[in-house]
């Protein structure tokens, strides 16, 4: 693995030096595929893979493990960064753009390759048992990538809640690029993928997840930006993509019983630090405990959007028991809200 890294990064770097300086190519070795690719997935695979590094570190004074692979990953963005740089510099726009690209599916690919070894799947390679390693670039190119993606689906059947599997599973997925693009913040290129999606690729549950999250996160930044319409806009589609548009209907009273006692104003209690840890321990989804957040902003300022306030709001206090319910929804600052979320939810 070691050799063949050393060999494509060799092999990669000098072709590029030789277009950047208008050197003559021909006659020389062809390269297998995309090199950068290789060097890519193998180097990605190396700088995540500690069990490696710390053997081929012992015996070797002065080499650290964990520093060397810090600064093998600083070294490798340094130099795609370089390299687009100086294929600007050349007029060279769409190959600059590919090493841009290529910047960030160096950085996804360490950073899957580390979640999956951290995580200590095996799969069976032959006759032997082997723990997965590397992210998708080098699983594709081992023949493992489909092992993998299976491998982490039956991790996540056993403990849904955790977080650093469904990542895991997205990496691995057809929506990488997507998942790379909200890795790095760039949450309108994600939006711009996701709307390039087939109607059958935007229902599948990675793809909710990920609109769902591009649309908070750009909302979040439009509304700290003082945008509120555009925060709303894009808070509402996040609400649409994760099904909660659809309010359920209260049964009325029965004829024969008199009408409830009006609810008691409650006061709204003071901006507190401990609200987030509240929501936090009460509701395990994070784009849920999201949207209840943007509930306290939204009602905090004086939102005149209290349709859609209930809308993102009820479907997931609703899951909660009534005392959590109450918990929470005696917390929010405004007094409208509050008592119109009381009312809707049932609680005291």
């Amino acid at each position: 693995m070691h050799s063949v890294a050393v060999l494509s990064y060799w092999w990669a770097l000098d072709n590029e030096e030789r277009e950047l300086n208008g050197e003559a190519t021909e006659g020389m070795p062809k390269a297998p595929g995309d090199l950068w690719t290789r060097v890519i997935g193998n180097w990605a695979n190396i700088i995540g893979n500690t069990d490696f590094l710390r053997a081929w570190a012992a015996g070797r004074e002065g080499v650290n493990a964990g520093r060397l692979s810090s600064k093998l990953e600083m070294h490798f963005k340094n130099l795609f960064e370089n390299l687009a740089k100086r294929n600007r510099e050349a007029g060279r726009e769409e190959r600059a753009e590919l090493f841009k690209d290529r910047l960030l599916r160096f950085v996804t690919e360490v950073d899957t390759g580390r979640s999956l070894i951290k995580q200590r799947l095996k799969v069976n390679v032959g006759i032997e048992s082997v723990y997965l390693c590397g992210g998708k670039v080098f699983l594709e190119s081992i023949g493992l990538l489909d092992a993998a993606v299976d491998e982490v689906g039956r991790a996540l059947e056993a403990d849904p809640k955790d977080e650093g599997l469904k990542s895991l599973a997205l990496s691995l997925s057809e929506f990488g690029p997507i998942a790379l693009m909200m890795q790095n913040k760039d949450y309108g290129a994600a939006l711009e993928l996701l709307d390039a999606l087939s109607e059958e690729q935007k229902k599948e549950g990675g793809a909710v997840r990920l609109a769902v999250g591009a649309c908070l996160e750009k909302g979040r930044m439009h509304f700290e930006a003082n945008d509120f319409d555009e925060a709303f806009a894009l808070w509402k589609r996040a609400a649409k993509s994760c099904g909660l548009g659809a309010r359920k209907a209260r049964p009325s009273a029965p004829k024969t019983k008199a009408p409830p006692a009006p609810e008691a104003q409650i006061p709204a209690p003071k901006p507190e630090r401990s609200d987030e840890a509240l929501i936090a321990r009460l509701i395990s989804d994070p784009n849920e405990r999201v949207f209840i957040n943007v509930l306290f902003i939204m009602s905090s300022v004086g939102s005149a959007e209290e349709e859609f306030v209930a809308l993102m709001s009820r479907s997931i206090l609703e899951k909660l028991k009534k005392e959590d319910q109450a918990a929470i929804v005696r917390r929010i600052p405004s007094d409208a809200v509050r008592n119109r979320m009381m009312k809707d939810l049932g609680v005291r």
